[in-house]
């Protein structure tokens, strides 16, 4: 089976640059399972053209603009829906010119076309009207918001199948409702990291070692999670001035990049109330699974996204919040999660007292956010067997249907 996975996000080979782990995860689980995977993604400044992941499982990284230099469109810094500029009104036709042109030269060769994100799903139409290749798709929330219902409507009334992998949330539920197609459910992908050494960036900072409470907030810092949903970090920066008074030895480290002027704000947050001994901005880090055994508490994780999956996959017990986003679902305060009120650095510290407090029962409750999210997430070699099958079974569901229509 050739599959051609067709994004705008895939991550790139630098530390600092972000991307759609998930993609690669997905990507890694088919080649696993026997499929010959290629994953086509814009190109960006210092990034490798062509690159073999691994015998069966390659990245293409196709230009649209020249002299490549003036690229804007996609830098693997921010996500491409960020900051407009003239330069990326420039680039935008030429990028949908060469997007359509690279997905017709590779599609020809493949046996189905997954997509992530709706917009993708245009790029490939021309494939199927021209190939008859069938189109799976899976969305990921920030496309849901950005682009009207009615086009994603449309969309997802063009596709062959859409992946159902959000498990028991509000949104996917509604997701479901408002977006009529065929839905396949399969379970996330999700890989663990193998966390032996220490990170590099920990063991400078003296106060970490001799916190007796370490807390990790893991996440995009931006509107959306802090406000929209309503991530708790500027009060987490409170929250532990309100611990240190209280004499416990706690540190903070946040790994996430987001918006400068957002950043900004919390650096000088950090510095006003003399907080910089105790709490360490790392930005961005493509692999942050690495810090986790390191530290007490995660926080960042909403529904099933992919903080809460990598947080329990992983064994480390998380702090979400009592919003929309995770009423509903399999989250349970104090039997495999904790749950703080929004808005509140108050509650959040008394929060992170209870946590910090009820040290037996924190490994039951992380134990049991395992043993919940393992029903939904697998690991690339064995979710990809299911993924494979899906495929297999759209693949031979197209081919019937296009030679009954051609008889």
């Amino acid at each position: 089976m050739k599959i051609l996975i067709i994004t705008t996000s895939f991550p790139g080979d630098k530390e600092v640059e972000i991307g759609g782990k998930f993609v690669y995860n997905e990507g890694l689980a088919y080649s696993q399972n026997g499929a010959d995977v290629t994953v086509l993604t814009p190109h960006y400044k210092g990034s490798l053209k062509h690159k073999q992941i691994n015998e069966n499982y390659r990245v293409v990284r196709f230009p649209y603009f020249w002299p490549h230099k003036y690229q804007s469109l996609v830098n693997n810094q921010v996500p491409i829906y960020g900051n407009t500029s003239l330069l990326k009104l420039i680039n935008f036709p030429f990028f949908v010119f060469s997007f359509l042109f690279y997905v017709l030269k590779y599609a020809k060769h493949s046996n189905i076309i997954h997509c992530n994100w709706t917009p993708t799903v245009l790029f490939a139409l021309p494939a199927r009207i021209f190939f008859k290749i069938p189109i799976s798709l899976t969305a990921r929330g920030s496309d849901i918001r950005l682009l009207p219902n009615w086009l994603n409507r449309w969309i997802f009334g063009k596709v062959n199948a859409a992946i159902d992998c959000y498990g028991p949330q509000p949104w996917n539920l509604e997701l479901k409702r408002n977006f009529p197609s065929n839905y396949v459910k399969l379970p996330l992908i999700s890989e663990n990291i193998d966390q032996r050494n220490i990170p590099e960036d920990l063991p400078d900072t003296q106060h970490f070692h001799k916190s007796d409470f370490k807390i990790l907030f893991l996440g995009r810092i931006d509107s959306v999670k802090l406000d929209t949903f309503q991530l708790p970090l500027f009060e987490l920066i409170q929250a532990t001035k309100i611990l240190l008074e209280k004499n416990i030895k706690v540190f903070v480290c946040c790994i996430g990049g987001g918006d400068s002027k957002l950043m900004s704000k919390l650096n000088n947050l950090v510095r006003e109330n003399k907080l910089t001994e105790h709490i360490k901005l790392l930005g961005f880090r493509k692999d942050p699974a690495r810090y986790f055994r390191f530290f007490n508490v995660g926080i960042g994780g909403i529904a099933f996204n992919t903080v809460s999956q990598e947080f329990a996959m992983n064994h480390t017990l998380q702090i979400h919040v009592n919003s929309k986003e995770n009423k509903d679902t399999p989250w349970e305060n104090e039997k495999n999660c904790y749950f703080v009120e929004p808005g509140s650095a108050q509650k959040l510290s008394e929060t992170l007292m209870t946590v910090y407090s009820q040290k037996t029962k924190n490994q039951e409750i992380t134990n049991n956010a395992y043993n919940m999210m393992s029903q939904y997430v697998m690991s690339p070699k064995e979710g990809g067997k299911h993924y494979i099958n899906a495929f297999s079974e759209l693949i031979n569901k197209n081919k019937i249907q296009t030679d009954e229509r051609e008889y």
